[in-house]
């Protein structure tokens, strides 16, 4: 399990830096259409940049900051109302790359992203990011329950990875890998004291018949808890007809990534 961060990012002629609760769910509601409606706010118009409806980001924005849904889209370009009715500018765009890119363009704008590309956007100097509630986004914020934009992340395997698996089987440990090297360790914390990943958990779900939710729509009692009851590693499940028959299709959609990712970890073993 890991923590995802998120934040909040304004243009860079938008001279506020921290926002209240309760002011960004106004903005976010269309009750603020104007920067100066706000302490030390600039005369431009709110120019709400968002993600469609699919996004992961947008959801956890949605449950965990707004505590409800954004308001519906009202423009096709990001700068101008599409109706004349329209007091505020809303526009969706499909990824994070699009919607830093329009908000570090868009006087006005605000928008949100993950915590790394955001502040990979704001060293370009034409947005920056926005604390809330006097809190700066970041893994210790998290942890100590004073900063409400993030969602917890997981990576479920049967069993763990053998310490040394042949070369078709290590498309599992690889992808865990690749999770936690690089810019993936600044996008996420694993869930241990000191910040270390903690390796792998033997987990089972709370019953075998139910689906396990892909990870920022899971929901747990808290950032730390264990995603079902440990059980003895290597637990056999006995699989009914229905479920059986549907393992074997996902086997088979999944046959041809499996073969090009084991291809691809073969290939780097022999470099």
């Amino acid at each position: 399990m890991a923590l995802s961060v998120f934040s909040v990012v304004v243009n860079k002629d938008v001279r506020v830096s921290d926002l209240s609760l309760d002011d960004l769910r106004r903005l976010y509601s269309g009750r603020i259409a104007n920067w100066n409606q706000l302490p030390g706010g600039p005369d431009l118009p709110v120019r709400l940049v968002s993600r469609d409806a699919k996004s992961g980001t947008r959801g956890v924005l949605e449950s965990r900051v707004l505590e409800r849904n954004e308001i519906s889209r009202t423009s096709d370009n990001c700068r101008a109302p599409k109706f004349t009715g329209d007091t505020v500018v809303r526009c969706e765009l499909d990824s994070t790359g699009e919607v830093l890119k329009t908000v570090a363009n868009t006087p006005g704008a605000i928008g949100y992203a993950e915590l790394h590309s955001a502040e990979e956007s704001a060293r370009q100097g034409d947005l920056h990011l926005v604390a809330l509630a006097h809190r700066k986004p970041s893994i210790r914020a998290v942890r100590e329950r004073s900063y409400p934009f993030w969602e917890p992340e997981y990576a479920y395997t049967y069993t763990a990875p053998p310490a040394n698996p042949p070369v078709g089987t290590q498309l599992c440990a690889q992808v865990v890998e690749d999770r936690l090297r690089d810019g993936g360790w600044s996008l996420v914390s694993a869930d241990s004291a000191d910040g270390a990943p903690v390796g792998f958990v033997t987990t089972t779900p709370p019953n075998p018949y139910e689906h396990i939710p892909h990870g920022r729509k899971a929901r747990s009692g808290g950032p730390w808890d264990p995603p079902g009851r440990a059980s003895p590693q290597g637990r056999h499940l006995t699989l009914t007809p229905p479920q059986a028959l549907l393992t074997a299709l996902y086997s088979v959609l999944l046959a041809p990534y499996s073969f090009f990712a084991a291809l691809s970890v073969a290939v780097r073993a022999l470099a």
